[in-house]
């Protein structure tokens, strides 16, 4: 059996090389999933990618030519697109077919992010033409974003409720997707071992965030909460993608605050391993939260690093020990929760840290990942 994986993600090192073409960074949180999903299951199983890489009037480039990347057990399989909608609905399907050809046989599974219209279009002729079984990863609800419609979304899920069975981040999310309770795995994140530098990138001691800079998110709050602290000797380390042209403009004029643009996978964990505490500042939200675990926390947690966040129904019913949490995401919360990080000895550091790596494995490592994708198989 093998996989035949529907995304929008690339290979690690070719997302990394496509960031300066972009004007405005794109968001790494699905880039980082499926690429993680992707090589988590390769640990058991020939994963062939079918990867239809984003572009739009932000990128460089106006087209991405035909590409083939073996790594390891992954097959990656980059298919010509154009920075054009018309291009797009014409021309995908024949050039999915140029790769896919007479390679289908009847026990491989289809897997497709459920967040692309384009790409469930394309895994359900997959599902129809050879008779495989289709599952749908989930991650998020389409409905909480916001640059989409709600006729697309309707569309989307429509579609999605045709797929075999589902792959998703939290139960609210499989129950959006699966009212029909097809067969389900719930996975929280994943997290690899730390196969990264850890080299020390800066000498002086940091606070770090790493994620979406934009207000609705929290981290102005958190740079209010900083300038708060009034530590001369410690900085504030940020980086991610922006929206907002006046980000800059906050920041500017404070030496102790560092903005590093958008970074790779593999640079975030080295700031985040060297800090000496990482923050998500997300401000709590009970709704959004029943649909969404903040990926960028158990990361931090895997990266053994000390871990502030706000409050999370989900995180707190599994990792609740091993993180501090900021009673809200008002300014002066993030600052008490941050005295309490600073303040605290090396044992009680270390314990926390040491217990939030323990957590991780049990429930984000590829081992246990691949074993719930054995089942759901």
């Amino acid at each position: 059996m093998k996989i035949i994986y529907f995304t929008t993600a690339q290979k690690n090192s070719d997302f990394s090389a496509s960031l300066p073409k972009w004007k405005k960074a794109p968001n790494t949180s699905n880039q980082n999933f499926h690429n993680k999903l992707i090589r988590a299951l390769s640990t058991k199983h020939e994963v062939f990618v079918i990867a239809v890489r984003p572009i739009n009037d932000n990128f460089a480039e106006k087209e991405l030519r035909r590409e083939y990347k073996a790594e390891g057990k992954v097959i990656w399989n980059y298919i010509k697109v154009k920075n054009s909608k018309v291009d797009k609905l014409l021309f995908t399907h024949s050039r999915v077919m140029d790769f896919l050809f007479d390679r289908v046989d009847k026990d491989d599974v289809v897997l497709v992010d459920t967040l692309s219209r384009l790409l469930l279009i394309e895994a359900l002729k997959i599902k129809r033409k050879y008779h495989v079984r289709a599952f749908g990863i989930c991650t998020d609800n389409p409905y909480n974003i916001s640059y989409t419609t709600k006729s697309n979304n309707d569309h989307q899920m429509k579609l999605a409720r045709e797929l075999d069975g589902y792959i998703a981040l939290t139960d609210k999310i499989n129950e959006l997707f699966n009212p029909g309770n097809k067969p389900h795995v719930i996975i929280d994140g994943i997290n690899e071992e730390e196969s990264f530098s850890k080299d020390r990138k800066m000498k002086e001691d940091y606070i770090f965030f790493g994620g979406s800079l934009m207000k609705k998110y929290g981290v102005y709050n958190l740079i209010d909460a900083f300038k708060q602290l009034n530590k001369d000797d410690i900085k504030l380390v940020l980086c991610g993608h922006h929206e907002e042209d006046d980000f800059k403009e906050y920041i500017k004029g404070n030496d102790n605050i560092i903005y590093l643009g958008t970074l790779n996978y593999d640079e975030v964990r080295n700031y985040a391993s060297n800090a000496l505490v990482c923050v998500n500042p997300r401000p709590e939200n009970e709704e959004i939260d029943l649909y969404s675990i903040p990926s960028k926390t158990l990361e931090y947690l895997a990266c053994g690093s000390l871990t502030i966040t706000t409050k999370n129904i989900l995180l707190q019913s599994k990792y609740n020990d091993a993180i501090i949490w900021a009673e809200s995401g008002e300014v002066e919360d993030i600052k008490k929760a941050l005295t309490t990080a600073l303040d605290m000895s090396t044992s009680e550091r270390k314990e926390k840290i040491n217990l939030g790596k323990r957590l991780i494995k049990k429930y984000t490592s590829f081992e246990s990942v691949s074993a719930e994708m054995e089942k759901l198989f």
